[in-house]
Protein backbone atom coordinates (compact mmCIF):
# COMPACT_ATOMS: atom_id res chain seq x y z
CA UNK A 1 0.00 0.00 0.00
CA UNK A 2 2.91 2.53 0.81
CA UNK A 3 4.24 2.17 -2.43
CA UNK A 4 1.01 2.30 -4.58
CA UNK A 5 0.30 5.49 -2.38
CA UNK A 6 3.79 7.09 -3.75
CA UNK A 7 2.99 5.87 -7.16
CA UNK A 8 -0.11 7.16 -7.75
CA UNK A 9 0.12 9.86 -5.41
CA UNK A 10 -2.37 10.33 -2.15
CA UNK A 11 -5.42 11.67 -4.06
CA UNK A 12 -5.63 9.17 -6.85
CA UNK A 13 -4.59 5.84 -3.99
CA UNK A 14 -7.40 7.68 -1.82
CA UNK A 15 -10.13 7.55 -4.41
CA UNK A 16 -8.78 4.19 -5.18
CA UNK A 17 -9.49 2.89 -1.78
CA UNK A 18 -12.55 4.36 -1.18
CA UNK A 19 -14.00 2.92 -5.02
CA UNK A 20 -12.72 -0.74 -3.96
CA UNK A 21 -11.53 -1.96 -0.30
CA UNK A 22 -12.59 0.59 1.68
CA UNK A 23 -15.97 1.44 0.35
CA UNK A 24 -16.65 -2.24 0.51
CA UNK A 25 -16.76 -2.47 5.04
CA UNK A 26 -17.10 1.84 5.43
CA UNK A 27 -20.40 3.47 4.69
CA UNK A 28 -19.33 6.45 4.37
CA UNK A 29 -17.40 9.41 6.69
CA UNK A 30 -20.40 11.74 7.13
CA UNK A 31 -23.70 11.58 8.56
CA UNK A 32 -25.01 12.05 5.19
CA UNK A 33 -23.13 9.40 3.46
CA UNK A 34 -23.86 6.79 6.14
CA UNK A 35 -27.46 7.18 5.83
CA UNK A 36 -26.94 6.72 1.85
CA UNK A 37 -25.20 3.58 2.04
CA UNK A 38 -27.65 2.14 4.87
CA UNK A 39 -30.98 3.36 2.44
CA UNK A 40 -29.51 1.64 -0.35
CA UNK A 41 -28.11 -1.15 1.54
CA UNK A 42 -32.06 -1.74 2.94
CA UNK A 43 -33.87 -1.72 -0.76
CA UNK A 44 -31.47 -3.97 -1.41
CA UNK A 45 -33.27 -5.96 1.43
CA UNK A 46 -29.43 -6.23 3.28
CA UNK A 47 -28.99 -5.37 6.66
CA UNK A 48 -25.65 -3.77 7.69
CA UNK A 49 -24.06 -4.62 10.52
CA UNK A 50 -22.17 -2.03 12.33
CA UNK A 51 -18.40 -3.00 13.17
CA UNK A 52 -17.28 -1.02 16.04
CA UNK A 53 -12.96 -1.71 15.45
CA UNK A 54 -11.96 -0.44 18.50
CA UNK A 55 -10.04 -2.55 21.44
CA UNK A 56 -7.65 -2.14 23.95
CA UNK A 57 -3.81 -1.97 22.93
CA UNK A 58 -2.49 -4.65 24.40
CA UNK A 59 0.85 -2.86 24.97
CA UNK A 60 -0.28 0.00 26.51
CA UNK A 61 0.88 0.03 29.86
CA UNK A 62 -1.60 2.82 32.03
CA UNK A 63 -2.80 3.51 35.43
CA UNK A 64 -6.35 1.46 36.19
CA UNK A 65 -7.83 4.84 36.75
CA UNK A 66 -6.82 5.87 32.68
CA UNK A 67 -7.87 2.26 30.94
CA UNK A 68 -11.64 2.80 32.82
CA UNK A 69 -11.60 6.21 31.48
CA UNK A 70 -10.40 4.70 28.14
CA UNK A 71 -13.25 1.83 28.47
CA UNK A 72 -15.82 4.30 28.68
CA UNK A 73 -14.97 6.12 26.00
CA UNK A 74 -14.64 3.49 24.12
CA UNK A 75 -18.66 2.58 25.00
CA UNK A 76 -19.35 6.16 24.47
CA UNK A 77 -18.15 5.80 20.43
CA UNK A 78 -20.17 2.98 20.57
CA UNK A 79 -23.47 4.42 21.74
CA UNK A 80 -22.84 7.23 19.46
CA UNK A 81 -22.52 4.42 16.43
CA UNK A 82 -26.14 2.69 17.81
CA UNK A 83 -27.46 6.21 17.82
CA UNK A 84 -26.35 7.27 14.12
CA UNK A 85 -27.70 3.67 12.53
CA UNK A 86 -30.86 3.75 14.53
CA UNK A 87 -32.52 6.61 12.29
CA UNK A 88 -31.21 4.92 8.84
CA UNK A 89 -31.48 1.51 8.97
CA UNK A 90 -34.58 -0.68 10.78
CA UNK A 91 -33.58 -3.54 13.19
CA UNK A 92 -29.91 -2.57 13.06
CA UNK A 93 -26.85 -4.98 13.58
CA UNK A 94 -24.01 -4.44 15.69
CA UNK A 95 -20.22 -6.24 16.06
CA UNK A 96 -18.04 -5.30 19.02
CA UNK A 97 -14.92 -6.37 20.30
CA UNK A 98 -15.37 -6.99 24.04
CA UNK A 99 -11.67 -5.89 24.69
CA UNK A 100 -13.41 -2.53 23.89
CA UNK A 101 -14.86 -2.50 27.01
CA UNK A 102 -12.37 -4.96 29.54
CA UNK A 103 -9.03 -5.53 29.44
CA UNK A 104 -7.90 -8.22 27.65
CA UNK A 105 -5.82 -9.57 31.04
CA UNK A 106 -9.01 -9.86 32.72
CA UNK A 107 -10.75 -11.70 29.98
CA UNK A 108 -7.66 -14.35 30.35
CA UNK A 109 -8.07 -14.73 33.94
CA UNK A 110 -11.92 -15.07 33.60
CA UNK A 111 -10.95 -18.00 31.01
CA UNK A 112 -8.71 -19.92 33.34
CA UNK A 113 -10.58 -19.34 36.55
CA UNK A 114 -13.64 -20.67 34.14
CA UNK A 115 -11.49 -23.68 33.90
CA UNK A 116 -11.83 -24.68 37.73
CA UNK A 117 -15.13 -25.86 39.54
CA UNK A 118 -15.08 -23.57 42.44
CA UNK A 119 -14.23 -20.59 40.33
CA UNK A 120 -16.69 -21.02 38.10
CA UNK A 121 -19.28 -20.93 40.68
CA UNK A 122 -18.44 -17.76 41.65
CA UNK A 123 -18.61 -16.43 38.39
CA UNK A 124 -22.82 -17.78 37.38
CA UNK A 125 -24.08 -15.76 34.61
CA UNK A 126 -27.13 -14.47 37.34
CA UNK A 127 -24.46 -12.86 39.87
CA UNK A 128 -22.97 -11.33 36.80
CA UNK A 129 -26.45 -10.21 35.55
CA UNK A 130 -27.22 -8.94 39.47
CA UNK A 131 -23.92 -6.91 38.48
CA UNK A 132 -25.32 -5.52 35.63
CA UNK A 133 -28.27 -4.49 37.41
CA UNK A 134 -25.95 -2.75 39.74
CA UNK A 135 -25.68 -5.04 43.12
CA UNK A 136 -21.98 -5.14 44.49
CA UNK A 137 -20.81 -8.63 44.78
CA UNK A 138 -17.48 -10.06 45.69
CA UNK A 139 -16.02 -12.25 43.32
CA UNK A 140 -13.46 -14.20 45.51
CA UNK A 141 -12.02 -15.72 42.12
CA UNK A 142 -10.40 -12.21 41.26
CA UNK A 143 -7.97 -10.14 42.96
CA UNK A 144 -9.81 -6.55 43.92
CA UNK A 145 -8.84 -4.76 41.65
CA UNK A 146 -9.61 -6.89 38.64
CA UNK A 147 -12.79 -7.56 41.06
CA UNK A 148 -13.74 -3.67 40.45
CA UNK A 149 -12.78 -3.41 36.82
CA UNK A 150 -14.95 -6.30 36.18
CA UNK A 151 -17.70 -4.40 37.81
CA UNK A 152 -17.37 -1.28 35.81
CA UNK A 153 -16.77 -3.55 32.06
CA UNK A 154 -20.12 -5.60 33.13
CA UNK A 155 -21.74 -2.08 33.71
CA UNK A 156 -20.90 -0.73 30.37
CA UNK A 157 -21.63 -4.45 28.77
CA UNK A 158 -25.12 -3.91 30.20
CA UNK A 159 -25.13 0.06 29.16
CA UNK A 160 -24.59 -1.01 25.17
CA UNK A 161 -26.57 -4.02 25.35
CA UNK A 162 -29.72 -2.01 26.80
CA UNK A 163 -29.39 0.59 24.21
CA UNK A 164 -29.10 -2.07 21.63
CA UNK A 165 -32.13 -4.14 22.95
CA UNK A 166 -34.69 -0.74 22.85
CA UNK A 167 -33.29 0.02 19.38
Amino acid sequence: MTVCRKVLGKGIFNRLLKATAYGQFVAGETLPEIQRTLSKLSQLGIRPLLAVPIEEDVGERTRDSEMESCYDQHLQRMLNCVDLSTGSCPQPMMQLKVTALMSAGLCKTLTLALRKAACAQDLVVHRLVEVMEGKDLTFHSLSDSDSVHFHHSLRRLEKIGRVGHSV
